[in-house]
């Protein structure tokens, strides 16, 4: 068996791994196989849940078209002549900023595609119609409107008009760092990420678990993101700690960015003609550009990978793509976990966050597991089951992972 993602439960959990394919290893990928499976989400920051990668729980999303019952009119908003007061004002802004925030919380948490649907796309224009009517000078306006422009650089004023009201709002600083990576402007990018670092809006468990996202990615690869925490640790890990400069980290949010998409092209990467990005976006990206050595960061839904599983295979803490079905991913992980994975969220979990981080690292080490007891390297054996097995005594997964190790 030489493919990775497995799509089978575990005691109604599991993960998502890489296969080994050499002649040693076939026997281990086939009982892997039957026995892992992807599951429900959590964080942005990708954890396992009973052997299982899991994200934020996501509301499903069944539209795609937008219809008078599913956008509100400006009429049906607070307008200018409803906040005869202050305090009414105030109400206004809040019940619209509701709205707003509501629509996009929803359409940032899709599991199949990162833009926005027409229906909340048009939701989240009505909004900003609407302030800019009613308080076209307030923080919300400027905010959302560069907000709803999904990256859109040619608002890059409101932003900042959004950052003179409120300069310590860690929402603005967030936009702020993706306008300057999608202006591959390091040096302001690092102003805000330290900001972020600073206010804890980036934790420290997102960036240790970062580094070695980063250090799982080889020489020269590029690393496919899709969260908040992997697009913008790494990206702090990289700029701020200048650790692995070589890697380009691509966020699947940030490709809804024109410019982000060429500033992609001019460094050598097919896009995909589609304005969505979507499942069938990453799949056409890591097709059209199999040679970028390619790994997708293991906080991407398992939607994402179920059409391009035969080409996956678990490295560290990512998946990585190739064409060559044969790949062996044992030797790669072996050095990964016994010289350039820093492990501090692995070895050192001291809150609830870091311990299900400590999670992601289980995949990797079972490949490492199987292929030593099927070399009868019984000394390495011990030692990763003892790593195994404090991982998932921390993460409260010690009896899932028992029978996993049996299981094959």
């Amino acid at each position: 068996m030489r493919h990775i993602l497995i799509l089978l439960f575990f005691f109604c959990a599991g993960s998502l791994l890489g296969q080994n394919t050499n002649e040693l290893e076939k026997n281990n990928s086939q009982s892997i196989n039957n026995t892992i499976s992807t599951g429900e989400a959590y964080t942005d920051s990708t954890i396992l849940n009973d052997i299982q990668i899991i994200q934020v729980p996501q509301p499903t999303e069944k539209k795609t078209k937008a219809t008078k019952k599913d956008v509100k009119t400006k009429s049906e908003l607070p307008s200018n002549e409803e906040s005869l007061t202050v305090s009414e004002s105030t109400r206004s802004i809040s019940s619209m900023s509701g709205s707003f925030n509501g629509t996009k919380v929803q359409s940032s948490t899709q599991r199949t595609q990162r833009t926005p649907t027409y229906a909340q796309q048009q939701q989240m224009n009505v909004v900003v119609d609407a302030l800019e009517e009613s308080a076209p000078e307030s923080f919300e306006y400027h905010y959302y409107k560069y907000l709803a422009g999904n990256y859109n650089i040619a608002l890059i004023d409101h932003l900042k008009k959004a950052e003179g009201l409120k300069p310590n709002n860690s929402d603005v600083h967030l936009l702020m760092v993706a306008y300057y990576l999608i202006m591959n402007d390091t040096k302001n990018a690092n102003l805000y990420l330290e900001k972020l670092s600073t206010s804890s809006r980036l934790s420290k468990e997102a960036i240790d678990y970062s580094e070695d996202i980063l250090r799982s990615v080889r020489p020269g690869g590029t690393l496919i993101t899709h969260g908040t925490d992997d697009t913008y640790g790494t990206a702090f890990i990289q700029i701020s700690k200048k650790i692995r400069p070589d890697v380009r980290i691509i966020s699947l949010d940030l490709l809804q960015s024109d410019k982000y998409r060429e500033n992609l092209k001019s460094n050598g990467y097919s896009i995909p003609d589609s304005r969505i990005v979507d499942v069938q976006f990453l799949q056409q990206f890591c097709i059209k550009n199999s040679s970028m050595n390619i790994c997708v960061s293991m906080t991407t839904p398992k939607e994402y990978l179920v059409g391009i599983q035969q080409n996956l295979f678990t490295v560290g803490l990512n998946f990585e793509y190739h064409t060559d079905l044969s790949f062996s991913n044992f030797k790669r992980n072996e050095e990964l976990w016994y010289k350039d994975l820093v492990k501090t969220v692995s070895d050192n979990a001291t809150n609830e966050k870091s311990k299900q981080l400590s999670a992601n690292y289980l995949p990797m080490l079972l490949v490492l597991r199987k292929v030593y007891e099927q070399k009868n390297e019984s000394e390495k054996l011990n030692d990763i089951d003892r790593s195994i097995d404090k991982i998932a005594a921390q993460c409260n997964k010690y009896e899932q992972v028992q029978k996993l190790k049996k299981s094959y």
